[in-house]
């Protein structure tokens, strides 16, 4: 048989039997009539190829004519893409139309980046991550324009084809058998957790946990109890105080515990320090008037005068002009009367005054007269340790053999008790009085070398003998 008498074998019912159909016994009015290898000629079906992309049918009027898809042009049989470049833009039929990409961008559009878009505008896609599969194998995303173009021009798909098989959790109905991945050894509970509840006073908060597969086990059920504090939540309740939870906002009232009060000061002040129980603040000082007379200790410059109770004067003694003098007779405050020490040519006599309990010194020269001040300094060292000067100043006894009697410091003096003894000491003389500086003043190094040879000379005096006792008893 030729190739053009090629026949199709058809079944048919004929009789109750099949028999051959010849091709040309085919009728047709358009090629997809005819099967495969055929075309639609004179409404049989004939032995041809039909052009690509072209949809032929035969009329009476016309004959065979064939119409091209949407970017082909032909002669009426046969049709050629009118994009055979596959991208390259050239001249196509049709007004407004241009190739993009092997297609045709009907105007408006332009072909812009590989793809038709409206004039001026590229759409920008930005596509979401995909869902979790669903239980039906579906999973989907959402694109958006950037640029807002208005177009689905390359969109990318929003959904797309999955498996929830191999997501590790066993649902959807799925089983052993039917998922071996995904651990479905009998039922596996899913379990879902609500949020937990405000704390309690008693701190705890509880949550509901649900099993999604309803497997009926508490098999891996999360705890729906849990402690926390309430103590921190910014409410005041529970009977939360400020002392006991600082931060909910409760409010605060002090209790002050205060310490006992400070010693009166010289200023006739007092403090204490008070601190607050309840932690509302921190600790506080207090002050408050006093009167430093009558604390027991003669001090701040308290006087038998000004503060008889602290500085009263002991028996045999009356206060006299801030100080305690002894209450008997002047003649009887010291024995000898008078006495005297020596320092070669110079002589530092002592006695008793009778107006008073003081001392007085004089000092003289054995022979001839004064020629030049000198400074004179009697220190008692019996009392030392009191710092007893009893006399300590300049004298200017220029041209007289003996200056006048000098009174001893009234309350140095008036230190002295029964029984005191005075006469060992630092006595002695520096001449002219400009150079007592240079002259050490120490208890055992008077009228050691100077730091300044040859300012002065020193006259350091013997101890008294006698020496004076305080009688007055």
């Amino acid at each position: 048989m030729r190739t053009r008498d090629v026949v199709i074998l058809a079944a048919a019912l004929l009789a109750g039997a099949c028999r051959v159909v010849e091709l040309r016994e085919i009728a047709c009015n358009s090629d997809l009539a005819c099967p495969e290898g055929a075309i639609c000629v004179g409404r049989n079906c004939s032995e041809g190829q039909r052009s690509p992309n072209a949809q032929c049918q035969w009329t009476d009027e016309v004959g065979l004519t064939c119409d091209c898809a949407h970017g082909y042009s032909g002669d009426g049989v046969n049709c050629t893409a009118e994009c055979a470049d596959g991208g390259t833009c050239t001249t196509c039929g049709g007004a407004g139309q241009s190739c993009c990409a092997g297609d045709l961008c009907d105007s408006p559009n332009v072909c812009n980046a590989g793809a038709c878009h409206a004039p001026g505008c590229v759409p920008n896609w930005d596509c979401g991550g995909w869902s979790t599969c669903t239980c039906d194998n579906r999973q989907t995303r959402t694109c958006m324009d950037r640029n807002g173009c208005g177009s689905s021009t390359g969109k990318p798909s929003e959904g797309q084809s999955c498996n929830h098989c191999g997501n590790g959790v066993c649902d959807c109905g799925e089983t052993t058998s039917s998922c071996p991945t995904d651990n479905c050894g009998g039922c596996q509970p899913s379990w879902s957790c609500g949020g937990w509840s405000a704390c309690s006073c008693s701190n705890q908060q509880a949550r509901t946990c649900s099993d999604l597969n309803s497997c009926e086990t508490t098999s891996g059920k999360p705890s729906e109890s849990q402690s926390c504090n309430h103590c921190g939540d910014g409410t005041c309740n529970c009977g939360e105080t400020y002392a006991t939870c600082p931060g909910d906002n409760c409010q605060c009232t002090p209790n002050w515990s205060c310490g006992g009060w400070s010693a009166c000061s010289c200023s006739n002040q007092q403090t204490r320090t008070c601190t607050d129980t309840t932690g509302c603040s921190v600790q506080r000082t207090e002050t408050q008037s006093c009167n430093h007379c009558g604390d027991g200790t003669c001090g701040c410059g308290e006087t038998c005068s000004t503060c008889a109770t602290d500085c009263g004067c002991s028996a045999g003694y009356s206060c006299s002009n801030g100080s305690c003098v002894a209450t008997c007779a002047a003649t009887d405050y010291w024995t000898p009367g008078a006495t005297s020490a020596t320092s070669g040519e110079l002589t530092l006599n002592v006695r008793r005054r009778t107006s008073d309990s003081r001392l007085e010194f004089q000092v003289c020269k054995k022979s001839g007269n004064f020629v030049d001040s000198f400074w004179l300094h009697v220190a008692d060292k019996m009392r030392w340790w009191e710092g007893d000067t009893l006399y300590d100043g300049s004298v200017s006894p220029v041209g007289n053999q003996c200056t006048s009697w000098l009174p001893s410091d009234s309350t140095a003096t008036g230190r002295y008790r029964s029984g005191d003894q005075m006469g060992s000491g630092d006595f002695r003389l520096v001449t002219p009085a400009s150079c007592n500086g240079n002259w050490g003043t120490g208890i055992d190094t008077n009228c050691s070398a100077p730091p300044n040879p040859g300012c002065g000379t020193c006259f350091r005096f013997t101890d008294f003998s006698p020496m004076l006792t305080r009688s007055c008893k």
